[in-house]
């Protein structure tokens, strides 16, 4: 996904969260893959704690505006405690992380219908007292019967 296309949500601390692509439409029981980029637009260095994918980011995934369920997986890797951050990524001033998710393994997709989901991101705040949630825009996911 080229810079240029990428919708950001609102910035904390100098920090954006996208995530993409912006409309989706998938078949019921197709894999649904999301890009998530995370971007230092601040003038100093910012750690960035990575673990688990499915811990490093809260994933709010609605469908007709209720909670979507958890698949089996889901259950295991969200209601597993986290652990410590096996790695710290130190992102430059205009350094970007970019991973990308298939969230229809964690979140029951099975239903047809409007998804939205939006993703966030606590972290030490650059003063390193207390936390901040950098937060992403919201995307709409439409899943079709076959």
């Amino acid at each position: 996904m080229a810079i240029e296309s990428r919708i950001w949500g609102l910035p904390e601390e100098d920090c954006r969260l996208s995530l993409g692509p912006p409309d989706l439409k998938v078949k019921a029981g197709q894999l649904v893959e999301v890009q998530l980029t995370f971007r230092n637009d601040g003038a100093k260095q910012i750690g960035f704690p990575r673990s688990a994918p499915w811990q490093d980011y809260k994933f709010n995934l609605l469908h007709n505006d209720q909670p979507v369920p958890l698949t089996r997986f889901g259950e295991h890797v969200l209601n597993t405690p986290a652990v410590d951050a096996a790695t710290m990524v130190w992102l430059a001033p205009g350094q970007e992380y970019t991973s990308t998710s298939i969230i229809s393994r964690v979140f029951d997709m099975s239903m047809p219908g409007r998804y939205t989901l939006e993703v966030s991101k606590e972290l030490m705040r650059r003063s390193g007292t207390g936390f901040m949630k950098v937060v992403s825009n919201q995307i709409t996911i439409e899943v079709v019967e076959d």
